[in-house]
């Protein structure tokens, strides 16, 4: 066994295709542990019903769950672009529409 090991150790061609294979998998696992954080993936969260509030309250409560908010209009909210109950990615974006 350790003749056959000896003998492909001293061939140059099938010590850089073992390198080859070795990088190539190296790099396919890197590329799908960023994939994994750059998505985001079991970072979702439920967006709450801010319809009725006022924009000072709906901010906050959207704020502390990792959505960010847009707000268009003064007083109360009475549309918002994220349906409530439904699930949203951190950091994904809800235009409050308040009159």
């Amino acid at each position: 066994m350790s003749n056959f090991i000896t003998r492909l150790i001293k061939h140059p061609f099938i010590v850089s295709l073992l390198l080859m294979v070795v990088v190539t998998c190296g790099l396919f696992y890197g590329v799908l542990s960023w994939l994994d954080t750059y998505t985001r993936h079991n970072q979702a969260v439920v967006v709450p019903d801010v319809k009725g509030m006022g924009a000072r309250d709906a901010v906050y409560l959207m704020e502390s769950r990792g959505i960010k908010v847009t707000l268009k209009g003064r007083g109360k909210v009475c549309r918002q672009s994220l349906q409530p109950g439904l699930r949203a990615v951190k950091g994904q974006r809800c235009h409050l529409i308040l009159e």
